[in-house]
C-alpha cells in the first residue's frame, strides 16, 4: 500500500526587501517570491491592494507577467509589472497555498511612481511676475 505524505507551506519571502519602492512611470519591474518546501508543490498567487479601505484586495491577472517554478524545495514566483502613475500608493504582495493552506507574505510593499512629466518650452518670451 502507497502512502501519500504531504508537507504543509509554512511561508513565502518577497523581495525586493522594501516598504516602498519608488519607480519611473512606464518602467520594468520584478517582484519575486520563494516558498518554504511544501508537498505537493505550493502555488503562488499575487495581489495589489489599495490604502483605501472597503476596496478588497484584487489579484494580478491582466497587464502583468507572472512565472512560476514550483518544486518540492519550494516554489519560485516572479510578478513582472509596468506601473503606471495611478498605481502609486498600490501595496503589493503575494500568497502560497497548497493543501488548502495559504499563507501571506510578512512583507508587502508601497509603490511610489513618479511621472516622467515632459517639460514643454514654446518660445523664449520671459513672463514677468507681478509683485506685491
Amino acid at each position: 500500500m502507497e502512502m501519500l505524505i504531504s508537507e504543509l507551506v509554512t511561508r513565502v519571502t518577497f523581495t525586493p526587501d522594501l516598504s516602498i519602492l519608488s519607480v519611473i512611470e512606464g518602467s520594468y519591474v520584478q517582484f519575486d517570491g520563494k516558498t518554504s518546501p511544501g508537498v505537493p508543490a505550493p502555488t503562488v498567487r499575487w495581489f495589489k491592494a489599495e490604502n483605501k479601505s472597503g476596496i478588497p484586495p484584487m489579484e494580478f491577472t491582466d497587464g502583468s507577467q507572472i512565472s512560476i517554478h514550483p518544486n518540492i524545495s519550494g516554489t519560485i514566483s516572479s510578478l513582472q509589472i509596468i506601473p503606471r502613475r495611478n498605481d502609486s500608493g498600490i501595496v503589493i504582495y503575494c500568497t502560497a497555498m497548497n493543501n488548502f493552506t495559504e499563507v501571506e507574505s510578512q512583507r508587502r510593499v508601497s509603490l511610489d511612481v513618479m511621472c516622467t512629466c515632459p517639460i514643454v518650452i514654446t518660445n523664449n518670451t520671459r513672463k514677468e511676475w507681478p509683485s506685491f
